[in-house]
């Protein structure tokens, strides 16, 4: 599961970076700077924002589902409703892993820390055993690639 409150930074740091980029007292090194940040979180700002909307809607979906009040028309259309917005969530928990990924490689690239840090406990670090020969140029060879699709849930 990813954390709420790294999601909320993304559409903060959105919107923030909107604000700024509006101001007019912003040199053209530090503009171009904040516009390619701007532009990378536009790609994963929609689902960010429905990842934490998410278990609100998903609640009141059950509320309708349970409630005894509700007639069986009701109870079938929140029923496909909740079941349309679980299945979009698991897609924009992908999404947002790859982000993540991505951002994370990125920060490290330059130097600075990133958003997760890995484990520092080196039994939950994923590392090839001795004998398996490593990367080679281009890659891993199918035989010694470590498994990290599980992650990404594909």
């Amino acid at each position: 599961m990813i954390p709420l409150e790294k999601v909320k930074n993304i559409v903060d740091k959105h919107s923030k970076l909107e604000t700024d980029l509006s101001s007019n007292s912003i040199d053209k090194k530090k503009f171009a700077e904040m516009s390619k940040e701007y532009s990378d979180l536009n790609e994963i700002i929609e689902d960010a924002k429905f990842y934490i909307l998410f278990e609100i809607e998903k609640k009141e979906l059950e509320k309708i589902i349970n409630d005894k009040s509700s007639d069986d028309e009701m109870i079938d259309l929140a029923n496909a409703e909740l079941s349309q917005l679980i299945n979009k969530n698991e897609k924009v928990k992908k999404k947002l892993i790859f982000f993540f990924s991505k951002k994370n490689k990125s920060i490290a690239a330059k130097g600075r820390t990133p958003f997760c840090q890995p484990p520092t406990n080196s039994s939950r670090t994923r590392r090839p055993p001795k004998d398996a020969g490593g990367p080679i140029k281009g890659g891993w060879t199918p035989e010694t690639k470590p498994e990290i699709d599980s992650e990404l849930g594909e």
